[in-house]
């Protein structure tokens, strides 16, 4: 699975979507994470290749939102899949594959 640019990071809507759900002072930090996992549990199981190796998009996208509180970016991360999801499966596909290749991949 390859995708051209620009990433979904990229995309206005997209990133006005999360704004807005970052700044709404009505939902915690907590909730949003809880909204965010839960949305990660109704996915079916989905692979990316990368070089060599197959990516687990689920297992990629959950840890993220496990290991976001090392950076204090809980409400960043659950609000970019809560979007992702509501965007659909390509969406939520293209987050990880992102993610993957901008913060886990050497770059060279």
């Amino acid at each position: 699975m390859m995708f051209p640019s620009p990433s979904i990071l990229d995309k206005d809507a997209f990133k006005y979507s999360v704004l807005k759900i970052i700044n709404n002072g009505f939902n915690t930090d907590n909730q949003l994470i809880h909204h965010a996992s839960t949305a990660l549990h109704t996915m079916e199981s989905v692979t990316m290749p990368v070089a060599q190796h197959t990516i687990d998009v689920l297992q990629l996208l959950q840890a993220m939102l496990e290991g976001a509180h090392f950076t204090g970016s809980q409400r960043y991360t659950a609000a970019m899949i809560i979007i992702a999801h509501q965007q659909g499966k390509a969406s939520l596909e293209r987050l990880a594959h992102d993610w993957f290749y901008f913060f886990l991949w050497p770059s060279m």
